[in-house]
């Protein structure tokens, strides 16, 4: 049976979910997990460059390299972002981040948990949108990303996720997400508002549902909007939330009745710890984790761990 979807918000469907088999997964992950990266950075360049003792996409897979995905539709609120907080810059960045020149000084910093004497500091002021009718919550928790190994290599840097299922009615609204992740949308530079590239980009963005981010370091660049890649945000109570957040709408999506194609997982490229990039291994430790419009190189790649997350309610009765 197949179902449209409806406004209310249901709890994810437990008894239906399916484990999302490996090959699956090795497919998704070799198809997809550096699209963003081919998108948005010198990443493919940077990972083809790297010595053989560095692990890449092609010869290392792994679990949850970002984190574990969770559902907090229940306790969206907590995960809202403030709309007025600070953050600092903190890798090699090109251009410059032009308008680190908040300190802590500023309310908004204090409350951020700067010091006073704090320098170097962005100020970020977004109206992230509440939680949508009928969407689901899904937070990427990077503060339980496992230490990064040379056979198991995770995130500890720059990264480029894809959320993705097999049933292809999901989308995501452009500003749908934690204000520490962008996508082609948020970037005023590549495509200002009222611009043709900006339409072009706002209407591929929901169903691409494809970002840029960092779990270990700050990254922000003025000529490009608002939106930075970072570890953390502020939420509305003043707390640092450690980790990134997407809003996935049901309002145009079909159930296909079926966890194995209805769940949702994401597949990544990454930065690990130590770095094997071309920027750090060429230019030095000053480099490492560089950030270039938003572009960073990665060197391995692999995929949330099984199960996907079901978004459909349980059918009453």
């Amino acid at each position: 049976m197949v179902r449209l979807a409806e406004g209310a918000v249901g709890v994810v469907n437990q008894k239906k979910v399916g484990y999302m088999r490996r090959p699956w997964r090795w497919a998704v992950a070799g198809a997809c997990a550096l699209l963003p990266a081919t998108l948005w950075s010198v990443a493919g360049a940077g990972a083809a460059s790297q010595p053989s003792s560095a692990p890449t996409s092609a010869s290392v897979f792994v679990d949850d390299p970002l984190g574990p995905r969770v559902d907090v539709t229940a306790d969206w609120r907590h995960y809202q972002p403030s709309a007025d907080f600070c953050i600092r810059p903190d890798v090699f960045d090109y251009p410059a981040a032009s308008d680190a020149t908040a300190t802590g000084a500023d309310p908004a910093c204090r409350a951020s948990g700067f010091a006073a004497t704090a320098t170097g500091l962005v100020e970020v002021k977004i109206d992230t949108p509440a939680l949508c009718a009928g969407c689901r919550r899904y937070f990427i928790d990077y503060g339980r990303i496992a230490p990064s190994t040379s056979s198991e290599p995770t995130a500890h840097g720059h990264a480029y996720f894809r959320l993705m299922s097999f049933n292809p009615t999901y989308e995501i609204e452009p500003t749908a997400h934690s204000p520490n992740v962008k996508n082609l949308t948020n970037d005023q530079l590549v495509s200002p508002p009222d611009s043709p590239q900006y339409d072009v980009a706002s209407a591929t963005d929901p169903e691409l549902m494809a970002y840029a981010a960092d779990t270990a370091n700050f990254a922000h660049t003025a000529s490009q909007g608002p939106y930075y890649v970072g570890p953390w945000y502020l939420n509305t109570a003043g707390q640092r939330i450690d980790g990134a957040y997407v809003d996935v709408s049901l309002a145009r999506a079909v159930d296909l009745d079926d966890a194995t194609f209805d769940s949702i997982v994401y597949a990544a490229g990454f930065d690990t710890d130590p770095s094997t990039c071309v920027d750090a291994e060429l230019l030095g430790a000053a480099y490492a984790d560089g950030n270039y419009f938003y572009g960073g190189c990665v060197d391995a790649g692999g995929a949330s761990a099984p199960p996907g997350l079901d978004p459909w309610p349980v059918p009453p009765g």
